[in-house]
């Protein structure tokens, strides 16, 4: 909209515009942008989601989402309770990195780290609303990491008549 204003053309001219100027490297890039975007905007849902529903159980969180907290890289988790990381996704976690991270990738990145305060971080949680592999399911069995799906959020939510997190939960998954 800011675009077809600053342009001084109508909003529905812009793409049949663009795609005259630019061909088919419009429809891309614009397609790539688009599912980053929807990529981004579900990553953050899960993660105000997957907040909720840890207050709702009682644990206190240490948001460190725009804080570096680990000694020697900038990777960080969503939250962080003592020694124990936490990360949400809003997609299916497999156990190797495909088009975005999976459970090994996880791992690597928090578990065993030291923080800049002098924690290991030696315990995991895992949410993800779109379900774990078979592969995953074991792995964090055999790790001692914790993993909360779906089901445990829809849960949780209905047990604490929270309509609208349930509404955004459905719309996030698509039930």
């Amino acid at each position: 909209m800011d675009l077809a204003n600053k342009l001084g053309i109508g909003l529905s001219t812009i793409r049949p515009r663009f795609l005259r100027l630019f061909g088919e490297e419009y429809t891309k890039v614009a397609k790539h942008k688009l599912d980053g975007s929807l990529l981004n905007y579900k990553g953050q849902l899960a993660e105000y989601l997957g907040l909720e529903y840890l207050r709702l159980k009682g644990i206190d969180v240490n948001d460190v989402r725009g804080k570096a907290i680990l000694k020697g890289t900038l990777k960080r988790p969503d939250f962080v309770v003592d020694d124990t990381f936490i990360e949400i996704k809003s997609y299916y976690i497999n156990l190797n990195k495909r088009k975005v991270k999976g459970y090994l990738n996880i791992i690597d990145d928090y578990l065993r780290k030291e923080t800049k305060d002098g924690k290991i971080l030696t315990r995991g949680i895992i949410i993800s609303l779109g379900g774990f592999s078979e592969e995953v399911k074991k792995k964090a069995h055999e790790d001692g990491l914790l993993l909360i799906g779906y089901k445990d959020l829809k849960v949780t939510f209905e047990e604490n008549n929270q309509i609208k997190f349930l509404e955004l939960l459905s719309e996030l998954v698509g039930f």
